[in-house]
């Protein structure tokens, strides 16, 4: 198992790094070319076109995931495959068309200003071509295309990002060019993605299948509203209670952390089909525990590093108008890791216990929105982002209660708990250097490389999984001088 979740997590995430990476290095210059009121403005929309994302086509592709590997031949797969897309792209028009009626009032409603109707129709065909493109990677991933669901990605990104660049610096473009630019990278993710998964869909439709698609992922949109209010509360609640500009600055932040969030993806991507296809094997709980472990040693590394080095971090990636988010980086980068660690907690969908998820769920959205009502009430964006970090560890501890009952794995709770403590003790006395110069830089720097000793001295990362890493870091390095 950890053999082939290694393999495939490198492929997803190779991919998707080299992408997105172009994103973040561009992250200086855009900090420069806009206002945190553009940022804020382009944070409420992304906001609002992920909260479409996980609702309006009623969680189908959670259903893909579960039953097409399951399958008992090719014509089954296909009824399913072609069934998900043909509601999904039904779902996602009828969103379109009403949203565009009334696009004055939501407008407003979200944004507080009804002069940004324009960019807001601009979103909605760009969360629309979104939309497919999910379900198509969903697809991609279900049959284990790993290659094909990098390049499709690789497109989307980087058609992106220079459509951005070229909007904002050719055209002057604002807030506007982001957003132009998302719409552009979606049609040709779209495209790509669609090509290559053009073998598995057909012109049919199964009403059978579809029933059974959605008597299991009905309860998910429950499940999505509450997983929408856990990750994206904070930033509705601060854009209510505060400013467009304060909603800006959590939103460079976010985007400052967004390599943690890429390391979790990649690593979900990889995990989760292997995870469903393997779990009846004799070992695979086993097997899980020690993938458990490995995830926290680089989860705790994640966080140590980018909490250490946040003020120079800021500093390289962002212009002097957002430095005073530097301090949300730990709770955000906790957030994201805790978020990734409910991989390790299959048993519910496993069991296919999806009201108990849309319960918990549920749950924790509620009581992010609370945590972020009284947080930013006393701690303003700081607040946002403790918010974030609590409803992620809430989800995190139900998911794995209810789990354990399901399919119990003997997780070493004890060694990652050492772990984390000590990774919160290195962090606080780091905190103390606060002048940003080379010798606390080396400091800090001596301290995350014991702590790395501490993490194999534990036994979270074992010898056998370093070699592997070494392995396959040589083969991308011969990768690319060959390609070269």
């Amino acid at each position: 198992m950890f053999k082939r979740f290694l393999k495939d997590s490198a492929i997803y995430g190779i991919s998707t790094f080299f992408a997105r990476s172009v994103v973040f290095i561009l992250l200086p210059l855009y900090t420069r070319l806009l206002s945190a009121n553009d940022f804020g403005v382009i944070e409420l929309l992304t906001v609002f076109g992920n909260f479409v994302n996980v609702t309006v086509a009623l969680e189908i592709s959670q259903a893909l995931v579960r039953f097409f590997p399951e399958s008992a031949n090719e014509k089954d797969k296909r009824s399913y495959a072609s069934t998900a897309l043909w509601f999904t792209l039904f779902t996602y028009t009828i969103f379109l068309v009403l949203c565009n009626i009334y696009s004055g009032w939501i407008s407003l409603a979200l944004l507080s200003d009804a002069s940004q109707n324009q960019i807001f129709v601009m979103s909605l065909f760009a969360t629309w071509f979104y939309g497919i493109f999910y379900l198509i990677q969903t697809q991609l991933r279900v049959e284990l295309m790993a290659v094909q669901y990098a390049i499709s990605n690789l497109a989307m990104n980087l058609s992106s990002v220079g459509s951005t660049l070229i909007l904002i610096l050719g055209f002057g473009w604002d807030a506007m060019g982001v957003i132009a630019g998302q719409l552009i990278g979606n049609i040709v993710g779209f495209s790509v993605s669609m090509f290559y998964s053009r073998h598995i869909y057909a012109f049919s439709f199964d009403w059978n299948k579809l029933r059974e698609l959605l008597i299991f992922s009905l309860p998910l949109v429950i499940s999505s509203i509450g997983s929408s209010a856990l990750l994206y509360a904070n930033r509705i609640v601060l854009g209510g209670m505060m400013s467009l500009s304060d909603v800006g600055l959590l939103g460079v932040a976010y985007r400052v952390v967004a390599p943690v969030n890429l390391l979790v993806l990649s690593i979900q991507n990889a995990a989760m089909p292997i995870i469903f296809s393997d779990y009846r094997k004799p070992d695979a709980p086993k097997e899980l525990a020690r993938l458990f472990l490995f995830f926290v040693a680089i989860a705790l590394f994640a966080f140590l590093s980018m909490s250490l080095f946040s003020k120079e971090l800021f500093k390289l990636m962002a212009s002097s108008e957002y430095q005073d988010a530097v301090s949300t980086t730990p709770y955000l980068v906790a957030s994201a890791l805790m978020g990734g660690m409910t991989l390790f907690a299959p048993g519910l969908y496993i069991k296919k216990a999806t009201t108990i998820v849309a319960s918990v769920t549920i749950l924790s959205g509620f009581l992010t929105i609370t945590f972020s009502y009284w947080l930013i009430m006393i701690l303003g964006v700081n607040g946002a982002a403790i918010a974030s970090l609590l409803g992620s560890t809430v989800v995190f501890i139900l998911f794995m209660f209810f789990s354990q009952k399901y399919y119990y794995v003997q997780y070493d709770f004890k060694k990652a708990a050492i772990a984390v403590f000590a990774s919160i003790a290195i962090l606080a006395i780091g905190s103390l250097l606060r002048d940003v110069n080379i010798i606390n830089f080396l400091v800090k720097l001596f301290a995350l490389s014991l702590f790395v000793f501490l993490l194999v001295l534990l036994g979270l990362i074992e010898k056998n999984k370093i070699d592997l890493l070494v392995d396959y870091a040589k083969d991308i390095v011969h990768l690319t001088r060959m390609r070269k």
